[in-house]
């Protein structure tokens, strides 16, 4: 996953991948459309040679997240980078009934990208990794990391938008819509229905029921990306006016403690359920 990324696109957004080096070696996840908070959920296998641990004659090598817009024509914009150091907790992790042992293991944690040429912080990816002996490595695949969830309703109050521009490129603005997605999910977006504007505002006075897959693990968080659309008439089409995006630990922090107050109190899971599907009003 990743939060908070730089658009590097005309529409405000960015197609973004990662490359991923370590020790001479390259691999590269998969590009998601149109997202500054991308939810990849993939796990990039590589064979690299590493001196042994503990050797303090040879550098212990690190793994570099090479974040990148990805362009027509093949062509890819750096959006940042982050390092990922290998020197690990030595452990081995339990997946069903069996251990797996791993020399180095690390969970999965935020880390911060950093723009080169600016010097800035330009977002956040979350990141962790295995070091596995290739002897073991048909014995033991890979794990999944796709964090268990279960489904939920967010319940968005759309009141309206103030302050906007009169016209965007001498275009003025006339009728508004706002589109409400859940980041790194397989759920549909929610669309408001179009209104006008008047007096630099736009009033919406709408509930959405935005579907969302909850995280067991407030780690794996979402973001509530909103999108405001102008409906122009004639062949002009649609325009992409604005974006915000809404992080949602403290919903997701509540609905499990809900739950967990819930079931705490005798209540049966179909109830736990009912009550999550209820979702969080964000206004």
């Amino acid at each position: 996953m990743a939060r908070d990324l730089p658009a590097a696109d005309d529409t405000g957004l960015a197609d973004p991948f990662v490359i991923l080096r370590c020790a001479g070696e390259k691999e590269q996840s998969k590009a998601l459309k149109e997202t500054l908070n991308p939810g990849w959920f993939q796990t990039v296998e590589m064979k690299v040679h590493i001196p042994k641990i503990g050797n303090d004659k040879f550098p212990f090598p690190s793994v570099s997240l090479l974040v990148y817009d990805e362009d027509s024509w093949g062509r890819k914009d750096l959006l940042g980078r982050a390092l990922m150091d290998l020197r690990g907790v030595q452990k081995k992790v339990e997946e069903g009934d069996s251990l797996v042992p791993y020399s180095l293991y690390n969970e999965p944690q935020w880390y911060e990208v950093y723009f080169d040429a600016l010097k800035e912080q330009k977002g956040f990816i979350l990141a962790g990794f295995g070091l596995l002996k290739i002897e073991n490595q048909l014995r033991y695949p890979l794990m999944s990391i796709v964090p268990p969830t279960i489904p939920g309703t967010l319940n968005v109050v759309c009141i309206g938008i103030r302050d906007l521009l009169s016209a965007i490129n001498i275009i003025p603005l006339k009728r508004l819509s706002v589109k409400f997605d859940i980041s790194g999910d397989t759920q549909e977006a929610m669309e408001s229905n179009k209104h006008p504007v008047q007096y630099n505002s736009c009033n919406i006075v709408e509930i959405l029921k935005v579907p969302i897959d909850i995280p067991l693990n407030p780690l794996y968080s979402p973001v509530l990306s909103v999108y405001v659309y102008d409906h122009i008439l004639g062949f002009i089409g649609t325009r992409l006016v604005g974006i915000c995006h809404i992080p949602l630990d403290k919903v997701v922090k509540r609905s499990l403690q809900s739950m967990l107050d819930h079931r705490r109190s005798g209540i049966s899971d179909k109830m736990v359920e009912d009550t999550i599907r209820l979702g969080r009003q964000v206004t």
